[in-house]
C-alpha cells in the first residue's frame, strides 16, 4: 500500500490564527517511515496549484491507495474540503482522519467528513499497526485506537494506550511537510518542538488530544533534536509548544543551563504558580523571551470553577515578576465559564484596564469536542445536535449564567476591544512608505525609551515587544494616514450596501467614516460563529442577505483575503460594483486611505 500524508491548504492558519506547525502528522510519518511503510508526504500549503491540481498528480504519481490527514475542531471545513477533492479524484481512495477533531468526539466527526478511518489520540503506533494491517489485507478491528464504520453502524475499539516513553519516538518528519519554507515563509524563523505531551490538569476548558496523563521527553533526547534543528534548519528562535513545559522547578533550571550556549532566543509556556524571581532571570539570561501563561480569568470563583488550580493572586504575582525580569507575556482572558455572572465578567475587565501595559488578550471561550464544557452542554440539553455544532465551525454557546442577550453582548464587545490596539506607544511615526502598501514604523518604548523599528502594512494593527525590556505594544498605523472623503455619489444610489467581513478592517471603517452607521450599509460574514452577533452597534447577516435583499455594492473590509471573497461574492450577480480598502503614497512619510473600486 501506498500512504499519502498530507496537510490542506491554509493549515497554517488554522488554530486560531496560531502559526504553529503541525508536528503531530510529522511525528506520524517519521515513524511509519521509521517501520518501512512507503509514505509520502504533501504540505499543500506550498503548492502553487489549485488543492485539485495538487492531489491528483500526487495520488495518480504515487499510486496512492490510503490518504491520512488531521486537524482540529475548528479546522472541519478545511478536512471537508480536502476529502471531498480526495475522493473526486479517486472515489476508491481509503481515507484515514486522526487529530483532535477525532479525538474530541470521535462519532460526530465521522458522521460529517465521511472518513474511512478515524485515529482516536496519539497516532504514531496506532497508525502503524493500521498500516501492517492493510498492507497485508488483515483484519483491523482488534487494533486498539480506531473508529470505523462497519456496514451501517460505527465500531470502537479499546482506547490505545498512551506512549510512556517519548524518548523511543524518531524525530518529526520535518523536510516531509516542507519545514524549512514554513519557517521562513510562515513563523519568522522560529523552529517548533515538543518536550512533552498532555498537561497534569483537567480544565474544564481544554482538551488533550495527546492523551489525558503528562509526559515528558527526556532533556538529552530534547537537545539531540534542538541540535539537529540548529545545525539542518539554522532557526532564529525556538518555540517549546508544550501545553505545559514543566511543572518542576529543576527541569526548566536544566534546560536554561543547557540551551543557553546556543545563544537562541526561546519562548515557552508555565503555569503562574510555578515561578520565581530567581528563576525567571536565569530564564531571561539563556534566551528566553516570551512565557505563555494560562491566566482565563481575574476571579478567583471562575479559576476555581475551570479547575485552573490557581487564584488571582498568584496570576498577579507571577506577571509582575515575569514584566520586571523584561520577558514578554503571551496570554489573556476568556469568559463563558459556567459559573460567570456579570459580576465575575466585571471583575475581571477592571482587572485587564488596570493591566493594559501587559498586552493580554480578550476572548470568549469557545467550547470544543472533548472538553468538561463540551460535555456540559451536552448533559444540559444545550448542545443537542454534536454533528451541525461540528460542521457549523463550532459556534459560540452560552453555558454560563450570562442572559443570552448579556451573553452576546459581551462577545461583541471584546471582539471589538480585541481589534483595536490595546496598548500603543506615546510617540509612534511611519516613514519608509512603499508604493505596495508597507511602511515602516518607528517608536519610543513608553517604558524604557529605546528606539526601534518595525516594517508592516498600513491597514492592519502589528504586534510587536520593545528589543530591550520586551514591553509589548500594538501598533495601529491606519490612525497616522490621511483619508480620503467616502465616494457618496456611488453609494446614493443602492438602496443596500454591504461590508464583507466582521473583522479589524471593518471596524476602522466603522469608526473612522460616520457615513458608515446609515442603515444601508449592512455588515455581512460568512464565519457562523460570528452571524447574529453585532459589530459597532450593526448586526452581523449571512451572505444570504445578499441575495435576499437584491443588494448590488460591496466594500471587502478583509483585504489579505480577497482572491477569495471575489470567488464568494460571484455566486451573486445581483452585485456589480465592489470596492476595495487601499492606500495611496503620498511621500515617503505620508500615505492616504481610500475606498477603490475594482
Amino acid at each position: 500500500m501506498n500512504y499519502l500524508l498530507v496537510l490542506p491548504k491554509d493549515s497554517a492558519k488554522s488554530s486560531g490564527g496560531y502559526n504553529v506547525f503541525p508536528v503531530g502528522i510529522a511525528y506520524v510519518s517519521a515513524y511509519l517511515k521509521s517501520k518501512g511503510h512507503s509514505v509520502f508526504t504533501a504540505n499543500l500549503e506550498f503548492f502553487k496549484e489549485s488543492t485539485h491540481d495538487a492531489l491528483r498528480h500526487l495520488i495518480e504519481t504515487h499510486a496512492i491507495d490510503v490518504l491520512g490527514t488531521s486537524g482540529l475542531s475548528r479546522d472541519y471545513m478545511m478536512l471537508k474540503a480536502l476529502i471531498d477533492t480526495a475522493r473526486s479524484i479517486k472515489p476508491e481512495l481509503r481515507i484515514v482522519l486522526g487529530g483532535g477533531i477525532i479525538s474530541g468526539d470521535p462519532m460526530p466527526a465521522m458522521i460529517a467528513l465521511k472518513a474511512d478511518i478515524g485515529v482516536i489520540g496519539q497516532g504514531e503506533i496506532t497508525m502503524h499497526e493500521l498500516a501492517t494491517a492493510l498492507d497485508n489485507n488483515l483484519s483491523y478491528e482488534e487494533i486498539p485506537g480506531l473508529i470505523f464504520k462497519s456496514g451501517v453502524r460505527y465500531i470502537t475499539t479499546s482506547p490505545r494506550q498512551e506512549v510512556k516513553n517519548l524518548d523511543d519516538l524518531p524525530f518529526p518528519d520535518y523536510d516531509g511537510f516542507s519545514f524549512p519554507k514554513y519557517m521562513r515563509q510562515i513563523n519568522y524563523d522560529a523552529a517548533y518542538i515538543i518536550a512533552s505531551r498532555s498537561c497534569p490538569l483537567k480544565c474544564t476548558f481544554c482538551f488533550h488530544p495527546s492523551g489525558d496523563k503528562y509526559r515528558k521527553r527526556s532533556l538529552d533526547n530534547i537537545f539531540q533534536e534542538i541540535d539537529y534543528l540548529v545545525d539542518t534548519y539554522h532557526p532564529k528562535a525556538l518555540i517549546v509548544s508544550d501545553e505545559l513545559f514543566a511543572p518542576k522547578r529543576d527541569r526548566v533550571i536544566e534546560f536554561c543551563k543547557r540551551i543557553a550556549k546556543y545563544k537562541i532566543s526561546w519562548s515557552v509556556q508555565l503555569r503562574v504558580c510555578d515561578v520565581d524571581e530567581e528563576m525567571l532571570n536565569i530564564m531571561r539570561d539563556s534566551g528566553c523571551v516570551t512565557i505563555s501563561y494560562g491566566i482565563e480569568s481575574a476571579d478567583d470563583r471562575i479559576l476555581f470553577s475551570m479547575a485552573k488550580k490557581i487564584t488571582r493572586a498568584q496570576i498577579d504575582r507571577a506577571l509582575e515578576l515575569t514584566y520586571a525580569a523584561g520577558i514578554d507575556i503571551q496570554g489573556g482572558l476568556i469568559f463563558g465559564d459556567a459559573a460567570e455572572t456579570m459580576e465575575t465578567v466585571n471583575n475581571s475587565l477592571k482587572w485587564y484596564d488596570e493591566n493594559i501595559h501587559y498586552g493580554l488578550e480578550l476572548n470568549m471561550i469557545n467550547i470544543f469536542p472533548g472538553t468538561g464544557l463540551y460535555n456540559n452542554a451536552i448533559t444540559r440539553g444545550i448542545l443537542k445536535d454534536r454533528v451541525k455544532f461540528l460542521t457549523d465551525g463550532c459556534p459560540l454557546i452560552n453555558v454560563s449564567n450570562l442572559s443570552d442577550q448579556e451573553y452576546r453582548d459581551l462577545s461583541s464587545n471584546l471582539y471589538e476591544r480585541n481589534m483595536r490596539a490595546k496598548y500603543e506607544p506615546h510617540a509612534m511615526e511611519i516613514n519608509n512608505i512603499q508604493d505596495d502598501g508597507n511602511c515602516t514604523i518607528s517608536m519610543i518604548c513608553n517604558r524604557c525609551g529605546h528606539v526601534s523599528s518595525v516594517k508592516t502594512d498600513n491597514m492592519h494593527i502589528h504586534r510587536t515587544t520593545c528589543r530591550k525590556c520586551k514591553q509589548r505594544y500594538y501598533l495601529d498605523p491606519f490612525k497616522k494616514i490621511a483619508h480620503r472623503q467616502l465616494p457618496d455619489n456611488d453609494f446614493e444610489q443602492y438602496e443596500r450596501v454591504i461590508l464583507w467581513g466582521a473583522g479589524e478592517l471593518c471596524i476602522k471603517l466603522l469608526d473612522q467614516y460616520p457615513a458608515f452607521q446609515n442603515e444601508k450599509f449592512i455588515v455581512v460574514d460568512s464565519s457562523k460563529s460570528r452571524q447574529g452577533y453585532s459589530v459597532c452597534g450593526k448586526q452581523i447577516f449571512p451572505p444570504s442577505y445578499i441575495s435576499e435583499h437584491n443588494v448590488g455594492t460591496a466594500i471587502l473590509t478583509v483585504v489579505r483575503r480577497k482572491e477569495e471573497i471575489l470567488r464568494q461574492l460571484a455566486a451573486f450577480p445581483g452585485i456589480t460594483s465592489i470596492y476595495l480598502p487601499q492606500t495611496a503614497k503620498i511621500d515617503d512619510t505620508h500615505a492616504e486611505f481610500y475606498l477603490g473600486r475594482i
